[in-house]
C-alpha cells in the first residue's frame, strides 16, 4: 500500500481484488470498472444512495449501546488508566478493546461518520469542492476491511447481531467460516480512482 498527499487529501494507493459477488455487481462494475459518468452529478448521487442503503441497514441491525455497557467501557477506560503494572495494564486494555460493547461501538460510530458523508454527497446544493470532500471522507472510512470485519465478526460471536442470508445480501457481505466478507475496500478503491483522483487532476467537469 502506497500513500501520497494531493491538495491536503490523503490519496490511498492500492491494488485490491474484486470479489465475486453477484448481489454487489452494479456497485463493483461502476466503481472499480468505470461503467458510469463520473462527471455526472446524476451519476455520482445514484452511486451514494446505493451506498447510503447498505449502511442504513447496517445500523439499522447494530444495536445501540445501553447505558449499562456505557458505563462499563468507561469505567475500564478509567480503571486501566491507574494501573501500574504495564503489562497487566496493556493485558486488560487488549480485553477491552477486543470487548463485544467496545466494538459495537466503534462500528456505530464508524458507520454515522459514513453515512453523515454520503448524505453531503446526495445534498443537491454541496459545491463540487465539497463533495469531493465528502468522497474523500467515504474512501478513508471504507478503505480498510477490518475497521468492520473486527467488530461484525466479535458481535455475531456475542449474539448481539444476526443476519439472515436476505439481509446479508442486501449488505453485499458473505459468511466464510462464519466470518464475513464484503467488497467495502473495492468501493473504495473505485471511488478513490474514478472520482477522487480524476478531480484532483482536474479531469472532473461537473455536469
Amino acid at each position: 500500500m502506497k500513500w501520497k498527499t494531493e491538495w491536503g487529501v490523503v490519496i490511498v494507493c492500492t491494488c485490491l481484488s474484486i470479489p465475486n459477488l453477484a448481489f454487489g455487481a452494479s456497485l463493483i462494475a461502476k466503481l472499480t470498472l468505470g461503467e458510469f459518468d463520473p462527471n455526472s452529478k446524476k451519476e455520482r448521487v445514484e452511486i451514494a444512495t446505493e451506498l447510503a442503503a447498505i449502511f442504513d441497514l447496517l445500523d439499522a441491525l447494530v444495536p445501540t449501546l445501553k447505558p449499562s455497557e456505557e458505563e462499563w467501557l468507561q469505567r475500564e477506560q478509567e480503571a486501566i488508566h491507574f494501573i501500574k503494572d504495564l503489562e497487566a495494564s496493556n493485558a486488560r486494555a487488549f480485553r477491552w478493546a477486543a470487548s463485544a460493547e467496545y466494538q459495537q461501538r466503534e462500528l456505530k460510530n464508524l458507520l454515522k461518520n459514513i453515512k453523515e458523508a454520503l448524505n453531503g454527497i446526495t445534498s443537491q446544493k454541496v459545491p463540487l469542492r465539497q463533495e469531493m470532500v465528502c468522497w474523500a471522507a467515504v474512501v478513508f472510512h471504507l478503505m480498510d476491511p477490518s475497521e468492520f470485519n473486527e467488530p461484525i465478526n466479535s458481535l455475531i460471536r456475542a449474539k448481539k447481531l444476526r443476519m439472515s442470508t436476505g439481509i446479508m445480501n442486501k449488505l453485499h457481505m458473505t459468511l466464510d467460516a462464519g466470518k464475513c466478507n464484503h467488497p467495502y475496500a473495492s468501493y473504495a478503491w473505485g471511488i478513490q480512482r474514478q472520482i477522487v483522483i480524476r478531480y484532483l487532476q482536474g479531469e472532473l467537469q461537473d455536469r
